[in-house]
């Protein structure tokens, strides 16, 4: 691909997620696809579609999220699909929305995504609490 992602970024504004991305090289680009990570489906989902400006130099875009998990980290990245249908991910970024910037969490679970190997934290006093089952689809 001749399309150059140079910054895709966000941060949040009262009750917006913002999500903003500068390109160069748009030549055979159709379009982009911001993904927002699912906790429930474990896989990034398309929240928006905004077409390519088609141009052979700099553009800007601007996306909005209102629809994110209220007091949690939500993870976006971006497809951008070319006229022939194949396409490229972006790195992920997060945009903390958790109280204080801190989510207690009794489990973790790294890294996202998962190459080889998972790891699964569980505070000691709340393990016998918990069942994990792992699917790989």
């Amino acid at each position: 691909m001749s399309l150059e992602l140079i910054q895709f970024n966000g941060h949040k504004k009262e009750k917006v997620n913002h999500l903003f991305w500068q390109t160069d090289r748009e030549k055979d680009l159709s379009y982009f696809a911001l993904q927002r990570y699912n906790d429930l489906t474990l896989q990034f989902e398309t929240i928006d579609i905004i077409p390519s400006n088609s141009i052979n130099g700099i553009s800007d875009y601007l996306a909005q999220d209102q629809d994110y998990e209220r007091n949690t980290v939500s993870y976006y990245r971006l497809q951008m699909v070319q006229q022939d249908g194949t396409y490229s991910i972006s790195k992920s970024i997060a945009i903390d929305r958790t109280e204080g910037g801190y989510l207690f969490t009794p489990v973790s679970v790294y890294p996202n995504p998962v190459d080889n190997e998972l790891f699964v934290l569980i505070e000691d006093n709340l393990a016998p609490f918990f069942t994990l089952n792992i699917y790989d689809p």
